[in-house]
């Protein structure tokens, strides 16, 4: 599909981008997770790619994602536990960014979260689960409403992509705990990124910071220092 169509492109220019940092040093073959390793990875060439596939933007992001976990890590087997650990969080990442957009839509307005169904903000029809599925739902209806047609904001696949983006990052940095406490850490900053980005959202859009937000994320942020660093 246009997605894979976008990676090989894009593993293309990868290659070529090592092929020329080995020549630079006068190595044999670039090393793995160095430097020149992530030098093809630029703004520019994300956005020539999703330029060339724009209705499978969403789509093509998340799998870019994906390949530069898998990429980044290594092939041996104790690499293996390493990939798993930080896969989890990508694959639920944007389930967790279609309810952070239910939050930062209704928190502020008093409304309820989870008990309301969604709807459509145009025809205000039930949706149903099959239009609820998060980035996939809104590319295969192409932007719009089943029933009205009626466009969706770009504000639920927008949430949804900064809520990859943030497990993008909690899995590509490396944390400085012990081996052990790896997959909390990881959790721990997936739920910190997440509660910030739901905070700044709500925060540029209403001017103020609600307590059922930023206290739990107090008392996240009082028990993650307990636990990584007592």
């Amino acid at each position: 599909d246009g997605a894979d169509v976008a990676l090989i492109e894009l593993d293309q220019q990868r290659g070529q981008a090592l092929d020329d940092a080995a020549s630079r040093r006068g190595d044999a073959a670039p090393r793995r997770g160095s430097v020149a390793c992530r030098d093809w990875i630029n703004g520019d060439r994300l956005a020539n790619a999703m330029r060339t596939h724009p209705v499978m933007t969403p789509v093509v992001a998340w799998k870019l994602v994906l390949y530069m976990v898998f990429r980044r890590a290594g092939s041996r087997p104790q690499d293996v536990g390493a990939r798993l650990d930080g896969l989890l969080p990508l694959l639920v990442s944007p389930f967790i960014g279609s309810f952070l957009g239910v939050v930062i839509r209704r928190l502020p307005l008093g409304l309820p979260i989870a008990v309301a169904r969604s709807a459509c903000e145009g025809c205000g029809r039930v949706l149903p689960v099959r239009d609820l599925i998060p980035l996939l739902s809104f590319v295969l209806l192409r932007g719009r409403c089943r029933f009205c047609r009626a466009g969706i904001a770009r504000f639920h696949p927008g949430v949804e992509l900064a809520a990859i983006a943030v497990a993008a990052w909690a899995t590509l940095v490396d944390p400085s705990v012990d081996p052990s406490l790896v997959p909390l850490a990881l959790w721990a900053n997936c739920a910190l990124g997440w509660s910030l980005l739901a905070l700044a959202w709500i925060d540029w859009d209403h001017l103020r910071l609600p307590d059922a937000l930023t206290l739990p994320l107090l008392a996240l942020g009082l028990f993650a220092t307990w636990a990584l660093d007592p």
